[in-house]
């Protein structure tokens, strides 16, 4: 997120660690198999267990789509609101890595939807840059466009960032219900 903030540059190690968190989600997959074959398996821990397992996969997923869009980014304009984003996610992910670890009841989520809907004009003011940049030859002729603008960099840039800043909140909300239910689960 720090080369989208405009912090660092793309670094292609990046790839190595979504490898390694591929490696070690199945392994949490795999383990938690063989937990459902326990007869001591607390059929209440099932739900909660498996929507944490695969809401980390679909999380790392959005993260691997950002990742690989790297490549192609070429930070035009950076995006306001973003680094607060980040952070507020990067608070959240250490608060649920903390509670799991702990075996405690995550705090409550800050209000990330508002955090997204700071976010989201700024993305429309983009586009709606860009469509003041096509214009039209005459009625009912071909659409042209003004070569590559900065406008549509940015668009192109921040496309990608946009569907999949909102799946990272919905996959968050989905972990943090999911070990509230577990730790709520495993008092009973």
């Amino acid at each position: 997120m720090s080369v989208y903030e405009g912090t660092e540059t793309y670094d292609a190690r990046i790839i190595a660690q979504r490898r390694q968190t591929g490696l070690a989600i199945g392994n949490a997959q795999a383990s938690f198999q063989g937990l459902l074959r326990e007869p001591k398996m607390h059929p209440e821990l099932v739900e909660p267990s498996m929507t944490l397992l695969v809401y980390l996969g679909r999380f790392t997923s959005a993260i691997t789509v950002l990742a690989a869009h790297l490549e192609h980014f070429r930070l035009t304009v950076p995006l306001p609101e973003l680094a607060t984003f980040v952070s507020q996610i990067s608070l959240v992910l250490e608060q649920l890595a903390d509670a799991v670890e702990q075996e405690i009841i995550p705090p409550p989520l800050p209000d990330l939807e508002a955090m997204l809907r700071r976010i989201q004009p700024h993305l429309q003011a983009l586009r709606t840059a860009r469509i003041s940049e096509l214009e039209i030859d005459s009625p009912g002729e071909r659409l042209r466009q003004r070569g590559n603008t900065p406008i549509r960099q940015a668009v192109i840039d921040y496309s990608i960032l946009d569907l999949e800043i909102d799946q990272i909140v919905r996959r968050l909300l989905a972990m943090h219900s999911a070990i509230v239910r577990l730790k709520l689960a495993a008092n009973i």
